[in-house]
């Protein structure tokens, strides 16, 4: 859906246009050459922001008439699997929303509500910032039980346009070459968000094909893909199922952590986290069900938990102790 150039090229100038003024470089050339470059920053901007509008004029006009408030595309082609979905989100204000998805220590507030994300950390250092998922199934799992993700946080955000990138060669189960994209810009009175997530299928696919074809057989998708003979839509399924149902767990985790905004400072704020997420999940319970309310909280309250035992215990530089909750 799109590749985040526009904003890469922004940025770029951006960078080259403030290095130029430390050249050594007569005075009248430098200052043409700064001019130059803030142009082609200028416009690189623009048409980025032209881009969105015309994909959020489209995403308009595809969701007129559907029941899903998203559009969604996805594929895959010589093991690699691609996502994409865009969204309006209303009465957000945008700078509040740019602010906060540009602060990574706020994604860990809200991607763990997704059910196959046990605990999230990050760290920062000579190398950039990385945001570390730790993977497990659905039932519960404390960090060390898990598998680790190290996604590399990326901020292209310029103008008023936000970009947010996370890439990672490598991940769990011998999969590689992640690469999530988020784009937004405001939009009426609300947030307009393009995402896009893409990976390259690991040596242990072969396992989750035949978990798909099996167990996993009657697990859908949002895309359709006409009627079967007796009428009734056909979803798509396999890989491709599961990689929209996992982009649209990750939307409705945003959804989520901005609709219980106001509930932070209360004792019960992440419970209410978690019940609006299950409720927002279970408006598509063909694609998204997998558990009961009750067990799916009481999973992640114990989740949480080890989650802030392993954020201190990074911050301190000390070995996290997961047994308090591993032993309930």
């Amino acid at each position: 859906m799109f590749g985040g150039r526009g904003n890469t090229i922004a940025k770029v100038a951006i960078d080259v246009a403030t290095k130029t003024m430390y050249l050594r470089l007569p005075g009248l050339l430098a200052a043409a050459l700064l001019v130059q470059l803030l142009l082609v920053c200028t416009h690189a901007i623009s048409a980025v922001r032209t881009e969105m509008e015309q994909n959020y004029q489209s995403y308009l006009a595809t969701t007129q008439d559907s029941e899903l408030p998203f559009t969604m595309e996805s594929d895959e082609k010589d093991g690699v699997i691609r996502a994409s979905v865009t969204t309006f989100l209303p009465d957000i204000p945008f700078a509040d929303f740019a602010a906060r998805l540009s602060d990574v220590v706020q994604w860990c507030e809200f991607i763990p509500l997704h059910l196959n994300i046990k605990a999230c950390a990050y760290e920062s250092g000579p190398n950039g910032t990385y945001l570390q998922f730790y993977v497990g199934p659905k039932g519960y799992s404390a960090p060390d039980e898990s598998e680790l993700l190290a996604l590399k946080f990326v901020d292209d955000s310029a103008g008023d346009i936000l970009q947010i990138g996370f890439t990672a060669s490598t991940g769990p189960f011998g999969s590689r070459n992640y690469d999530f994209n988020f784009r937004a810009m405001e939009a009426d009175v609300g947030v307009f968000l393009e995402f896009d997530l893409s990976s390259e299928l690991g040596l242990l696919s072969s396992l989750a094909t035949l978990y798909l074809a099996t167990a996993g057989s009657r697990k859908v998708g949002f895309s359709t893909m006409g009627n079967d003979r007796s009428g009734k839509t056909r979803y798509v399924k396999g890989q491709r199922g599961g990689a929209e149902r996992n982009i649209v767990r990750y939307l409705l985790s945003i959804k989520a952590y901005f609709d219980t905004l106001e509930l932070a400072a209360d004792p019960d704020g992440y419970l209410r986290r978690l019940q609006r997420w299950y409720d927002l999940t279970d408006m598509y319970k063909k694609q998204l069900f997998e558990l009961e309310r009750e067990v799916y909280i009481e999973i992640k309250q114990r989740e949480r938990v080890n989650q802030l035992i392993l954020i201190d215990a990074i911050a301190n530089h000390q070995e996290p102790d997961f047994n308090t909750e591993k032993s309930k």
